[in-house]
């Protein structure tokens, strides 16, 4: 990563000095030990620095630490924050001198020298390694109003390069952090994934639960993700995904911008407000259809949906294909579309398009299995839909 540009003025601060009492943590100083610059996201497009006047806040992003070497790149869980007025920026810790003490001097050091040149608020986002160092630069006093941590883990791993029994202290010792904000002030959000070689592999439903009780009995903001199966994401790294960013984006972004953890569940209706999909009203559906009421649920790739079935005209379901917010309309566009479905028989329900085939069937009164097959032989992807039945 090149260093601060001279166009973005508004990161030329020098870092701050202050560090708390870290043992065995040498001094680090920006541009020998670390860089901050504006965030990128692969695959993404470009986002815009407000700078501190103007942005809402700012996230600071920390990238975890590889086996040779780490990338800088943010995942697409920042887009809706960047789209939603928010400044994104990346630290990237020198390959060689980086280890758990340095890290989370470096992030605090981000944090506050965010702070200092005037964002109001400061969102401290980080992956593996870097979500470990922004909880802990927590634990220490740095300045910030939430944490994300995605997949925590400073000790290597349960299996592969990294295998050794120090694995264990990726909830060990996190515990003995997260129980030093008992007394903080900040909002929290923790994301761990099925077959996570850094710790849920070997012990699942460990880390979520223990900590989901521990942020409720701290009386803090909070939202603990552990192991979600619906979208199906799993290991390490899952947090970094498109299909995490689309599920659970907005959801993040509401409890940051509110304080107040918003429907997120899979089977809760009240899920299309917290990702803005309108609800049709009662009036607009014939209860003489069997089928009529608002289904909803997610593409196995993360996107949100709602398909409201409002009445029948012979073989024809007359109905509407409804996409909720994701990660920004620069990549995700918000759709709202007159959507006829076609009664093919024998329980099967189809939408047939140019380059799409969606197809239905019913799995209990309230249920409707659900695939979307690209006709290019991309991944198919499914879904499980609940109604909401008239009211």
């Amino acid at each position: 990563m090149k260093g601060i540009t001279a166009g973005l003025l508004l990161l030329a601060l020098a870092a701050t000095d202050a560090a708390p009492a870290l043992a065995q943590a040498e001094a680090v100083s920006e541009g020998k030990h670390y860089e901050i610059a504006p965030a990128t996201v692969k695959g993404g497009p470009d986002m815009p620095v407000r700078g501190p006047a103007q942005a809402k806040g700012v996230v600071v992003w920390s990238h975890g630490r590889g086996i040779n070497e780490a990338s800088e790149k943010a995942p697409p869980l920042v887009l809706l924050f960047a789209e939603r007025g928010w400044d994104v920026v990346s630290v990237f810790r020198a390959w060689g001198t980086d280890n758990r003490r340095n890290a989370t001097l470096i992030v605090g050091q981000a944090a506050e020298k965010m702070r200092a040149l005037g964002y109001k608020r400061v969102v401290l986002m980080g992956q593996s390694a870097g979500a470990y160092a922004s909880v802990e630069a927590v634990r220490y006093d740095y300045p910030a109003d939430a944490v994300i941590a995605l997949a925590p883990a400073a000790f290597g791993s349960y299996s592969g390069a990294n295998a050794g029994p120090n694995w264990r202290e990726n909830h060990n010792s996190l515990r003995s952090v997260w129980e030093r904000y008992e007394n903080k002030k900040l909002t929290v959000v923790a994301a761990y994934f099925t077959g996570d070689d850094f710790y849920e592999e070997r012990q699942p439903n460990e880390r979520g639960p223990w900590l989901q009780q521990a942020l409720r009995k701290f009386g803090l903001p909070h939202m603990v993700i552990s192991q979600p199966d619906n979208p199906p994401l799993t290991g390490h790294s899952a947090g970094q995904s498109w299909t995490f960013a689309r599920r659970f984006a907005p959801c993040i972004y509401t409890l940051v911008e509110t304080g107040t953890a918003p429907p997120c569940g899979d089977e809760q209706p009240e899920l299309l407000k917290t990702f803005g999909i309108r609800r049709l009203a009662a009036s607009a559906f014939d209860t003489r259809e069997p089928l009529a009421g608002t289904w909803f649920g997610n593409w196995s790739g993360g996107r949100v949906i709602s398909i409201p079935i409002l009445r029948r005209q012979g073989d024809r379901l007359q109905a509407r294909y409804i996409t909720g917010a994701s990660v920004g309309e620069q990549t995700d566009r918000v759709e709202d579309l007159d959507w006829p479905i076609t009664d093919a028989g024998g329980g099967l329900l189809v939408r047939d398009l140019q380059t799409l085939r969606f197809e239905f069937r019913q799995d209990g009164p309230d249920r409707l299995q659900a695939k979307r097959i690209p006709k290019d032989g991309r991944e198919v992807q499914t879904a499980v839909l609940r109604r909401i039945p008239p009211k």
